[in-house]
């Protein structure tokens, strides 16, 4: 029951996005990633068998599907920036928080184990219906580079 009211209350949320959507450019984006979002998740739900539909997320320079070492197959995306460019965080800062928005009922996933090299890395990872969503931003100071990954896998 709750589920279902939760739902009802996110397309209601939808809708007004829509509407705020035709009045602001930033978030006629954001309903972009929204709709995008549903797509790979619906097909992350079938381990993205065949090809990903495009185009797949708005704005993304380079994506592709890998195959996990389990077996899963998950959806992955790049960005690369000079080494710590101010627009690597505020792409990453703006991702999360569409994520965040778009996503029904998002829980925290784990915290990613602690990565073995000086260059600062920073991960938020969340589960929704089997989903994962992860989006990070890393510097690679040996690269002089900065990245903004995302990342979407099933069950």
């Amino acid at each position: 029951m709750f589920r279902n009211w939760f739902r009802n209350a996110a397309r209601k949320s939808r809708s007004l996005i829509v509407l705020l959507a035709a009045l602001s450019p930033g978030l006629a984006q954001a309903q972009d990633l929204c709709s995008a979002l549903e797509d790979l998740m619906q097909q992350a739900r079938a381990n993205f068998a065949g090809s990903v539909t495009q185009p797949a997320l708005p704005g993304a320079p380079a994506c592709d599907l890998a195959q996990g070492l389990g077996g899963a197959r998950e959806y992955h995306c790049a960005w690369a920036f000079e080494y710590r460019a101010p627009k690597a965080a505020d792409l990453f800062n703006t991702y999360d928080a569409d994520i965040r928005a778009c996503l029904i009922n998002p829980q925290k996933a784990k915290a990613d184990a602690e990565v073995n090299h000086p260059d600062s890395y920073v991960l938020y990872q969340y589960l929704t219906d089997g989903i994962t969503i992860a989006i990070s931003l890393k510097d690679k100071a040996a690269l002089q580079e900065t990245y903004v990954f995302l990342r979407i896998h099933g069950p």
